[in-house]
């Protein structure tokens, strides 16, 4: 078979590396990892995404396996909509908005209108 000619020619030249990774998937394995948060948070919950999934893609990044993780959320979508909303801005108008609203461009683009 294909699959164990190329996981011998692995052990053969790498044994530590092979012996490392399955080490590894079974400490890591998401069975653990979901118990582990299971009996050691406290204030932390499951809702959308177990902890392992979490685990899962941060690696990734931190392996440089992906370059980052996007997470598409309603306040993502709503802030697609500020370069439209900048152009409403005037001078004395009152914005009150939650921390997910304010992003850096469109403060910014608020104190490029004042100043052009």
């Amino acid at each position: 078979m294909l699959l164990s000619q190329l996981f011998e020619r692995f052990v053969g030249e790498s044994p530590v590396s092979v012996m490392v990774r399955g080490l590894l998937e079974i400490v890591l394995s998401p069975q653990k990892l979901d118990k582990l948060f299971e009996k050691s948070s406290q204030t932390q919950y499951t809702r959308e995404l177990l902890f392992s999934t979490v685990v899962e893609m941060m690696s990734s990044v931190t392996c440089a396996i992906r370059p980052s993780i996007q997470f598409k959320t309603g306040h993502a979508q709503e802030r697609s909509l500020l370069p439209n909303i900048l152009a409403t801005v005037e001078e004395g108008d009152v914005w009150i908005a939650d921390r997910n609203f304010c992003t850096m461009n469109f403060l910014s683009g608020i104190v490029a209108q004042k100043s052009g």
